[in-house]
């Protein structure tokens, strides 16, 4: 998965802890069964848009929500660590998905080691 540097770095120093997605075909193939998490071995490789830079992650688990309105009420300090408050979390995602996809698709919260 593609993050621009500020995001990867908070993943990377470990002060990001859930990143939020579209919970679209792409990811409902990538978290299509329950049972994925059984041996703990399923990471996530993430790469900075402006290095190339790899950081691969342990997933924890993951949670599905309608919005990120919903997601963030809950997770937000974990999804954004600098957020004061869920609404600019909120704005931060919907800044990058539109509500249409948010509520056709759903979003996805991968928690991280």
């Amino acid at each position: 998965m593609k993050l621009n540097p500020k995001y990867f770095n908070t993943i990377k120093n470990g002060s990001k802890k859930i990143e939020g997605r579209l919970y679209d075909e792409k990811r409902r193939q990538m978290f299509r069964d329950e049972n994925m998490f059984k041996d703990n071995v399923n990471t996530v490789t993430f790469i900075c848009t402006k290095t190339d830079q790899k950081l691969t992650k342990k997933i924890l688990k993951y949670h599905i929500f309608d919005s990120f309105l919903s997601a963030s009420q809950k997770y937000y300090q974990d999804m954004i660590p600098w957020a004061q408050s869920y609404e600019e979390v909120v704005n931060v995602y919907n800044g990058i998905y539109t509500h249409e996809d948010q509520f056709k698709y759903g979003v996805i919260l991968i928690e991280l080691e």
